[in-house]
């Protein structure tokens, strides 16, 4: 991980390093990824417990719909998956899969790979 990242979990990384691999990682483009996209998953694989729609929501200052339409595009790729929450099925939970892990773990290797620039 980089200098910014190196204390988060592996295949996480930091808001600044995302925003930066958003132009330039061809992983990104080949998965035909968003900024939005993106971000929902720097959160779901960023945090420790899953998330939900209206915690994406509140995180990324992006309506329910629009988190629900990208998500519908994530669960589609097998990027995370959907599962409803036991004891209220009105909330539904954000899971993380295998080639969501692999993707992010991917993306995390490629910025630590980066050589690191000098702040002036």
């Amino acid at each position: 991980m980089s200098a910014s990242s190196a204390s988060e979990t592996p295949g996480t990384i930091s808001k600044k390093d995302w925003r930066l691999t958003m132009i330039v990682n061809p992983k990104i483009r080949a998965a035909r990824l968003n900024t939005l996209k993106m971000g929902i998953l720097v959160v779901v694989y960023g945090e420790d417990e899953p998330q939900t729609v209206k915690d994406l929501a509140t995180r990324l200052f992006v309506s329910p719909p629009a988190i629900s339409r990208s998500l519908d595009v994530l669960e589609r790729n097998k990027l995370i998956k959907r599962s409803r929450d036991k004891k209220d099925h009105r909330v539904v939970r954000l899971l993380r899969t295998r080639q969501g892990l692999d993707l992010m773990s991917e993306i995390s290797a490629d910025l630590d790979a980066a050589p690191a620039k000098e702040a002036a």
